[in-house]
């Protein structure tokens, strides 16, 4: 197995706590993780779905509580063939899209296998955050192992680019939230988190139903 680099995140600022509670909220029994890693979702659950599937780049064959895990590359493989006697109630695409070369694609293919009362959890770094926006003013592109600067990162997503991308896509977004930087050094952007959070969240999450945007 290669290595794997991200952690699951506890505290109940992250977007893996705050994924796992909307979840939890909701109850959806037929579940499609998507680059679901070492099955961090699971364990934010406090209920157990009928059928919890995961996709991932990495063969990490057997997760607990997942019913089966395809090892699937999302910008190569034809992968909505697997699934295609499957229907979902919830697809999850955690700290995913930013990673891949055509995400809308990736989006459309995600819409056919969820059901016309099921709905997607979407969560990115926000771009607008003050620390990436100090960097481009500045001309600077760090390049790091994970977070907000993850060198893997291909696109940058603020918030109005996740409603345009998911509107073409002809979701309808019922919900936008925000978490926190989950990291005690940044207690004073947290500060201004709730009055200003397009400009001092860490990520964006979206709970996205299928449909046109009115």
């Amino acid at each position: 197995m290669e290595n794997y680099l991200y952690t699951l995140k506890k505290s109940g600022v992250s977007s893996h706590m705050v994924i796992g509670q909307l979840l939890s909220r909701h109850k959806p029994h037929v579940i499609l993780d998507v680059g679901c890693g070492p099955g961090f979702l699971a364990k934010t659950l406090t209920y157990k779905p009928n059928t919890l599937i995961g996709l991932d780049k990495i063969n990490f064959k057997r997760l607990e509580s997942y019913k089966k895990v395809h090892q699937i590359h999302l910008d190569r493989d034809a992968w909505p063939k697997a699934l295609k006697n499957n229907s979902f109630e919830a697809i999850i695409l955690a700290d995913i899209l930013e990673h891949l070369e055509n995400p809308p694609k990736t989006l459309n293919q995600i819409k056919k296998l969820l059901k016309n009362d099921g709905f997607i959890l979407v969560s990115v770094p926000n771009a607008g955050f003050w620390l990436m926006r100090l960097a481009t003013l500045f001309g600077i592109s760090p390049k790091m192992d994970k977070g907000i600067f993850d060198k893997t990162h291909i696109h940058n997503y603020k918030k109005a680019d996740m409603y345009t991308m998911l509107k073409e896509a002809d979701f309808t977004v019922e919900k936008v939230m925000f978490t926190q930087v989950p990291l005690r050094i940044f207690f004073l952007s947290n500060l201004f988190f709730r009055v200003f959070p397009n400009l001092f969240s860490y990520q964006i999450i979206v709970k996205a139903s299928k449909g046109a945007v009115l």
